[in-house]
């Protein structure tokens, strides 16, 4: 049994008659809740742009706690497909249907909404498991999972610019905001990409493994990574942020280049991160400033000192390299060694020691263990 197929086995709710969609060349997912019909716009010219054959999987989805007036846009979203396009079947709570040489398959999940706790987490993994049983089936040609939202506008070239190779789990594209009319809001959200750019450019200057954007509408996954990771996190927020943690630990993450994703600097109340939570701050007179370039200074120390540790490194010897690697960069070695305890950093280093066979071995899993999510706090705490 493949990857995949034990995935789908184990992880993946069971879709009906899904050995009756057709086969593609693309799988692209979006999440939707509470949009307007004229999303599809965008995706309409995508695949009007696109030669191969593509499934398109929309989770039309709401939250057990949504307002009345969201459940009914979600109701007017599912009468337009039914209108819109041309039925190919129906089964359970999932419709198939034709667009050009295309396919659009829309997943009810606002019918009997989600639990509000999962939320878009659970919306993303439901049609990400809908395309992995696709790929169980060997319905889908290219191994990649393109996951995106209903506020992208697509470069011609999207799905022609991921190239899957076996060590790859997942892609980005780079992206950058609308523009509101607002001042206010134009400058804010131009404020808000810096800061976002500069917490990237950090990472990559001090050479961490996880210096890449988390922007859920910007990327592209291996199945077969997926499979790994046991799929999207069923979170309200940040699933995102910590779906790509979790791949980022089974394979390479690939920075794609040209054309940006153009997405919507919109306001937003659906959840407490992101460009919508952001642009909301901005009205509430938050300014995003860039970070600070010594937090990524006391980082690339740690990061340095890890690269060099050989099993027989004692860790009075580790704390001697963080005080010289400090003082060549003018740094307070107090205040590193404090921060790296308060995360139980040598205890995992002897934890580690005991548990691996040589020196590549302990880096590796001293790297993983400082994931993205405790470079995060890292970097806050010497950004304060």
């Amino acid at each position: 049994m493949t990857q995949i197929k034990k995935y789908c086995s184990v992880h993946a709710g069971c879709f009906e008659q899904i050995e009756k969609v057709n086969k593609s060349d693309y799988a692209l997912v979006i999440p939707c809740f509470s949009e307007d019909v004229s999303f599809f716009e965008n995706v309409e010219l995508l695949l009007n742009r696109t030669q191969e054959k593509v499934c398109v999987v929309v989770v039309i989805n709401a939250p057990d706690n949504a307002a009345p007036e969201d459940v009914k846009k979600n109701q007017i979203l599912l009468s337009f497909f039914k209108e819109r396009l041309t039925l190919s079947f129906q089964a359970n709570n999932y419709s198939v249907h034709e667009f050009d040489h295309h396919q659009v398959c829309v997943v009810d999940k606002t019918t009997i909404p989600l639990p509000h706790k999962s939320g878009v987490g659970l919306a993303r993994k439901i049609g990400c498991d809908f395309a992995m049983q696709l790929f169980a089936l060997e319905k889908i040609k290219t191994q990649a999972i393109f996951v995106s939202d209903a506020d992208v506008v697509f470069p011609g070239d999207y799905f022609s610019r991921v190239v899957p190779q076996n060590a790859d789990a997942a892609w980005i594209f780079p992206f950058k905001h609308t523009r509101d009319s607002n001042p206010l809001l134009a400058k804010g959200i131009a404020d808000y990409e810096t800061f976002l750019q500069s917490y990237v450019d950090g990472l990559k200057r001090a050479g961490s493994p996880y210096a890449f954007h988390t922007i859920g509408s910007t990327m592209v996954i291996h199945p077969e990574a997926y499979a790994k990771v046991r799929g999207f996190p069923k979170r309200a927020a940040a699933e995102d942020f910590y779906m790509l943690n979790k791949l980022a630990k089974v394979g390479s993450i690939t920075q794609l280049t040209g054309a940006p994703l153009v997405l919507q600097g919109r306001l937003s109340h659906r959840v407490p991160f992101g460009t919508g939570h952001a642009m909301n701050k901005v009205l509430d007179g938050k300014e995003y400033n860039s970070y600070k370039a010594s937090a990524f200074d006391y980082l690339s120390v740690w990061l340095r000192v890890v690269s060099d540790i050989q099993l027989d490194t004692t860790q009075a010897q580790l704390l001697s390299s963080l005080r010289n690697c400090c003082e060549e960069m003018d740094l307070d070695p107090a205040a590193l060694i404090q921060q790296l305890e308060e995360m139980k950093a040598f205890e995992l280093f002897s934890q580690a020691k005991s548990q691996v066979k040589d020196a590549g071995g302990l880096q590796r899993y001293i790297n993983t263990w400082f994931d993205g999510f405790k470079t995060m706090k890292f970097i806050r705490v010497f950004n304060a």
